[in-house]
């Protein structure tokens, strides 16, 4: 156990636990599990695990370990339950998106029993319209639809999510995290103002807090401003495009962006994201195509050959795009099968091929249908 991000306690056997080092009247503590058992495998969550100390001591921090069980579910949170902070969980939103980070803390978007929207935990409560942030920040909306992501931080697990922050007399759309809000409508930055931010885009969050979504750049220039789609990527601190329409990646020029596609950003700040690039043997002149980028360059196309022979007949733009630490790219499309007499196939795919496809026999479970909006 750590509390507040350090002053590690090893854990041996179940009972009571002390810190080594004292905290003071009115200083605020954080246990954290730092790293779960191993021998055997063990999830620990806390509850009750932070505030502010008092004059006497903290006696009610609990930590529950249980190992996993392969192949079956584990509820993490129902609509009616109290969660450990006892908030009461009325609704579970199913547009508002999933999320887990490594250390198997979940996100999810609901209702609380008072009927507020909220970002939630299975621990509880994260933040909810009308609280004000760290930052000073006060979340006038939240936007379910552009759905939550998790990451690990620094010191706990971080959530980010879409809304409007009150500016003012004025609600301002805006990206945010639990700390606060990392970007806004009206944001200058070194190639121009985020002029929109768009909710139905989602949110990705990676392990340093930095933060990636979709909108449109607003560029001054001639007689008139131009808006042109982009996806950013912010931490806090300093917003910025990672790449917009017009922007050529590694030889590849992005024609597209589709701001429904979902976003991704790894720990090396390396953003995933669905648009479309131009055809290079158009029927009729101009012709685009489906294809995936990172801010490397172009990951995948349609019509394209795969490295593993499979020939990539579609991508579902909104099936959402994931990417590993390593630059490695999920998504959803179609793959052409010759021996199947050329048909048409959903598979879920990586740019080097097929990761699972429609008809596979994967441990026995034979897979019948992709859901490619999943």
């Amino acid at each position: 156990l750590q509390n507040n991000g350090g002053d590690d306690e090893p854990i041996t056997e179940n009972g009571e636990f002390t810190f080594d080092t004292p905290l003071t009247l009115g200083t605020s503590y954080n246990v954290t599990v730092a790293t779960n058992p191993t021998d055997p495998a063990q999830i620990c969550s806390v509850a009750n695990g932070s505030g502010e100390v008092s004059t006497t001591d903290v006696t009610n921090v609990a930590v529950t370990c249980a190992e996993p069980v392969l192949g079956n579910l584990v509820k993490v949170a129902a609509e009616g339950d109290t969660l450990p902070d006892t908030t009461v969980l009325r609704q579970i939103f199913l547009d508002g998106g999933v999320a887990i980070d490594m250390d198997g803390k979940v996100a999810f978007a609901g209702e609380s029993g008072d009927g507020i929207d909220t970002v939630f935990t299975q621990d509880g409560k994260v933040v909810a319209e009308n609280d004000t942030l760290p930052d000073d920040t006060t979340l006038s909306t939240f936007r379910p639809l552009g759905e939550v992501a998790i990451g690990a931080g620094e010191l706990v697990s971080n959530v980010a999510f879409h809304g409007q922050a009150e500016t003012g007399f004025n609600d301002t759309d805006s990206v945010l995290t639990q700390p606060g809000a990392v970007a806004q409508v009206g944001e200058t930055l070194l190639t121009g103002t985020i002029g929109q931010i768009d909710d139905e885009g989602k949110v990705a969050l990676n392990n340093f807090e930095q933060v990636a979504f979709h909108g449109k750049v607003e560029i001054e220039g001639g007689l008139f401003d131009e808006n042109i789609r982009a996806v950013f990527k912010a931490d806090g601190q300093t917003t910025q495009v990672v790449a917009k329409v017009g922007d050529t990646l590694d030889g590849a020029t992005v024609e597209e962006i589709n701001q429904i596609g979902g976003v991704a950003i790894s720990d090396f700040d390396e953003v995933a994201f669905h648009g479309r690039v131009v055809d290079p043997d158009p029927v009729i002149g101009g012709d685009t195509l489906k294809a995936v980028f990172t801010t490397d360059g172009l990951v995948a196309q349609e019509a394209s050959e795969l490295p593993d022979g499979n020939k990539l007949d579609d991508i579902n733009e909104d099936g959402g795009v994931a990417i590993t630490l390593f630059g490695d790219v999920a998504f959803h499309g179609s793959v052409i099968i010759a021996t199947a007499g050329g048909d048409s196939v959903r598979a879920v795919l990586t740019q080097e091929g097929v990761i699972a496809k429609e008809g596979d026999n994967l441990g026995g479970t034979i897979l019948d249908e992709i859901e490619v909006s999943g």
